[in-house]
């Protein structure tokens, strides 16, 4: 998966929104399964998660990793 694609959907959530793969796929101009597994890469590596509505939201760690 590409650093850039994780980049740009870390750059979504950092608005403090909680949104859904298919909303994230709409913003960020891919497919929903690219979407999917990036942001499940980005729960990995602790910088989103999953609500149990399943939205996604940025972690404190990924508002400092979107910030550089």
């Amino acid at each position: 998966m590409s650093i850039t694609l994780e980049t740009a959907i870390l750059a979504a959530l950092k608005s403090g929104s909680m949104l859904t793969i298919a909303t994230i796929a709409r913003n960020v101009n891919i497919t929903e399964r690219q979407a999917r597994r990036a942001a499940i890469n980005l729960q990995r590596s602790d910088f989103a998660f999953e609500n149990r509505r399943a939205e996604w939201q940025i972690t404190p760690a990924g508002r400092t990793a979107a910030a550089r």
